[in-house]
């Protein structure tokens, strides 16, 4: 079996060998990973046209997939992050919580309030008690 990122996407980026047609790897082991290899090379400025093509047309056999990527993309070593969900903070849990908003809007929200307007979100949500610190939360009544 052909590892993904040790065989197919360096082949498909820059060994232009076509495993599949030298017997390396066959076409089913192809097909089980068309979603991320579409995903790996999606991350790359030069390659993403062809793998939205890719995606429109889903229905084309694995081999045929990988022909137009060992043809159509030129010769290259390609290294990409992968992009990664960022960790929701704090604030835009309590924006949620205050506007209920989803989390796309909170983020538009988030922007646009100060640190103060965010501090006396977090004083009206107060629900008392005490913090992490074991310390007693004193909320000013108004």
């Amino acid at each position: 079996m052909a590892d993904l990122f040790k065989e197919i996407l360096p082949d498909i980026n820059h060994g232009h060998t076509n495993l599949i047609r030298t017997g390396e790897m066959n076409e089913a082991e192809y097909g089980r990973s068309c979603f991320i290899i579409n995903r790996a090379l999606s991350m790359n400025i030069d390659t993403i046209l062809y793998v939205n093509e890719m995606n429109a047309n889903w229905q084309l056999d694995p081999l045929l997939q990988y022909d137009y990527y060992i043809n159509s993309l030129r010769k290259k070593k390609r290294w990409s992050k992968w992009a990664k969900a960022t960790v929701p903070s704090s604030d835009l849990e309590l924006i949620k919580e205050y506007y209920n908003y989803n989390e796309q809007k909170a983020r538009e929200v988030l922007d646009l309030l100060s640190g103060s307007e965010i501090q006396k979100l977090r004083l009206k949500l107060s629900k008392g008690g005490t913090d992490d610190n074991g310390i007693s939360k004193k909320t000013k009544c108004r």
